[in-house]
């Protein structure tokens, strides 16, 4: 009865899974950047980061707001953030003579709205500044959107800002590795293609959890159980610890086809293939407390041998895992993240205190975190109001909140670099 019961269920959960519309993936033209020369990250970065302007006179296209931010990615990538719509765009190219031209594509994420782009910077608006190298002056970037296969419409930004400027005290971190709905982007939460594609929504940071096989391997899933909601198929169901790793890596794929990772594959893949900032490590099982936090600290090591500036931090969420901690052998070896409270964090000398935001802004238990010397970041915010609330917050001339915990990245990087701050 017990196992009918189970599948009963599971088929239940099975007609709750929403049926997402198909991702649309626009073909992008590289023709036209054959022979450019790459922007130089160094000096190209003071002309091309900012906020930039629709000009309504001149665009045909209004579905991404008045306001776009723009950033000149470490790999030479243009990344664009709108206001409206959450809507990122992903670019590379370069300089030609003396002018810039580019190509790529955009993506609506919380639907299946996507389409392709052409954008170039004319000698007299900017493009013999790029070629040169200067620094000084207002882009104005002229570009052809298409809509799916549609008709190419007019969007022409005119640089008008610069980006916030709290961008060196704080992370926009992306919850479940990229975005608990990443299933409209064509790859899966907590997935190694999804930390490929974090930096692209907008992300600095990412959150991602561990769980444990029954073998004791620590991988990267949320959920305590597998549902239709997450993996591929009726084979692989119930508790996650009933299955031995090399059972999963046989038989269990994510929603979009991928395996699930190992905690040691996904570090690599941030290390090695991304310039992520932070990585937070959502504890889920603590009984491998120790083994992850093994992992976490030659993982750190290596790090430093690559000169890849790159924190790790163990998260504690729970008591249990708050007890594991103290009584570990490697307590104090790696940096530490406390989602309890205040005095928890001081107590294992955290580096972070991380709060939910239901709780409020909790001023002075923030601010008695900073004057400890500790981050502190918020989760998980996906609503435009609360983000704006929390990142209005400010301490010391700095922001109160350093970290914001999102399922929506790219909101959350549309708002913060095109906030006006005030002292």
């Amino acid at each position: 009865m017990k196992g009918l019961a189970t599948i009963i269920v599971m088929l239940l959960a099975a007609g709750c899974v929403a049926n997402l519309e198909p991702v649309f993936e626009p073909v992008v033209d590289r023709g036209p950047i054959a022979g450019t020369t790459p922007l130089d990250t160094g000096s190209n970065r003071a002309l091309v980061d900012g906020v930039y302007e629709v000009d309504a006179n001149e665009s045909t296209v209004t579905r991404f707001g008045q306001l776009i931010s723009v950033r000149l990615a470490p790999n030479t990538q243009v990344n664009m953030y709108a206001t409206q719509g959450v809507t990122y765009f992903t670019l590379e190219g370069g300089t030609r003579n003396d002018s810039a031209i580019f190509v790529g594509s955009w993506r609506g994420v919380q639907g299946p709205a996507a389409g392709s782009l052409t954008m170039v910077v004319l000698p007299s608006e900017g493009g013999s500044e790029l070629a040169s190298g200067g620094t000084k002056g207002d882009l104005v970037l002229r570009c052809v959107v298409r809509t799916g296969n549609g008709p190419g419409e007019r969007l022409v930004l005119r640089r008008t800002a610069k980006l916030n400027e709290d961008l060196k005290d704080f992370q926009i971190i992306a919850h479940r590795g990229g975005g608990r709905n990443s299933e409209r982007l064509g790859v899966s939460e907590n997935s190694l293609p999804m930390l490929r594609l974090a930096q692209q929504l907008g992300s600095t940071a990412v959150e991602i959890d561990v769980v444990s096989t029954k073998d004791g391997i620590p991988i990267v899933f949320h959920d305590p159980t597998f549902t239709p909601r997450t993996v591929m198929g009726s084979y692989i169901i119930g508790d996650v610890t009933n299955y031995t790793f090399e059972q999963l890596r046989q038989y269990a794929r994510l929603l979009n086809g991928e395996v699930i990772p190992t905690l040691e594959e996904a570090l690599d893949v941030i290390i090695r293939e991304t310039d992520l900032q932070m990585v937070w490590l959502d504890v889920k099982d603590a009984s491998i407390t120790d083994r992850i936090l093994e992992i976490q600290r030659q993982k750190a090591s290596e790090a430093d041998a690559l000169r890849r500036n790159v924190r790790l931090l163990f998260g504690i969420p729970d008591t249990d895992v708050l007890r594991r901690y103290r009584n570990s052998p490697l307590r104090g070896q790696v940096e530490v993240l406390c989602e309890l409270s205040p005095d928890d964090a001081s107590d294992v000398d955290a580096a972070v205190w991380a709060p939910r935001f239901t709780a409020g802004i909790q001023r002075g238990q923030a601010e008695r975190m900073h004057d400890e010397g500790r981050d502190v970041y918020v989760w998980t915010l996906d609503d435009p109001a609360f983000i704006e609330q929390f990142l209005a917050e400010r301490y010391k001339g700095k922001p109160l909140y350093t970290g914001i915990l999102t399922n929506y990245p790219t909101l959350l990087a549309s708002r913060f670099y095109t906030i006006k701050v005030k002292p």
